[in-house]
This record gives C-alpha cells, sequence and structure tokens, in this order.
C-alpha cells in the first residue's frame, strides 16, 4: 500500500478489513476469536472484516432516522452482493441481492423480507440494477407514468 492509502486506512473508524491465509479451519478459528472478544466478524467478498459493535445496517437505521426526521416519510433501496451486506438489506424498503459467482447460501437470505435476487456483478449489474429500479419507481399503478403531486 502506498503512502496515501496507508493515511487513508489508519483513519478507519468502524471497520478493518483483513486477509486470512489459509482455509476454513483458520477462518473458522479467526471468526470465533473475534467473537469471543465481543467484536464482529463479516466476510465481504474479497476480505474478511473485524467489526464492533456495528454493521451495514446499523448505518442505514441512523440515515433512515436522520431522513425521516427531515422529510417524514422516505423510501429506501439497498443493494447488496456478499454476506456483509445482508444486515443492511435486512432493514431497507427494497432489498436487491446481486448473485454473482460466490456461493451464498438461500439459506442466507432467507429472512430478509422481499428481497429481490439479480444474478449478475460487478459495476454493470449494479449500474443495471438502479436505472432499472428508478424506471420502476417512476411508473405507477399498471406501468403508467406516476402522477405527480
Amino acid at each position: 500500500m502506498d503512502l496515501k492509502k496507508a493515511k487513508w486506512a489508519k483513519k478507519r473508524e468502524y471497520d478493518e478489513p483483513f486477509i486470512i491465509e489459509g482455509g476454513e479451519k483458520e477462518i473458522e478459528t479467526v471468526r470465533r476469536k473475534i467473537e469471543e472478544k465481543g467484536m464482529t466478524y463479516a466476510w465481504g467478498g474479497r476480505f474478511h472484516h473485524l467489526l464492533g459493535k456495528n454493521d451495514k445496517g446499523k448505518a442505514v437505521e441512523i440515515l433512515k432516522a436522520l431522513y425521516e426526521n427531515q422529510f417524514f416519510s422516505i423510501l429506501t433501496v439497498g443493494i447488496g452482493d456478499s454476506l456483509n451486506d445482508l444486515p443492511m438489506l435486512s432493514v431497507v424498503d427494497h432489498p436487491i441481492f446481486l448473485k454473482g459467482e460466490d456461493r451464498v447460501s438461500p439459506e442466507a437470505l432467507s429472512p430478509i423480507q422481499n428481497c429481490t435476487i439479480i444474478h449478475g456483478a460487478g459495476p454493470q449489474a449494479w449500474n443495471e440494477v438502479i436505472l432499472n429500479f428508478v424506471k420502476s419507481a417512476s411508473l405507477g399503478p399498471g406501468g403508467n407514468k406516476a402522477e405527480e403531486s
């Protein structure tokens, strides 16, 4: 990591990504030790993550409360592609999971109400999902353009 990236990495407050060399046995040992210390472990697809008593779901709940305080009613959409996104997806109105090559089990997604699963990965899939959501949200019942108030 170059010096500029190292300076930014030192400013992290809520998440510490890391790599585990080894297999499932080593991952399970590290996960167990993290949880024994009262912290949270998450797998993010490329990196393992060490978290305190926070996750993406708690962060989204804070943001939702701030926006609802200002605008009273909001619509939330969450797009995730790995296990560490599940807490976020569980607190948004429209959870969307991008299922790429990874092996996220259907059981892991089953507790999330109304979760839409899209097969795809990467920036192109994210872009397509957002554009399709915005397009469908602007249409009213029956596919007609929603009336403006």
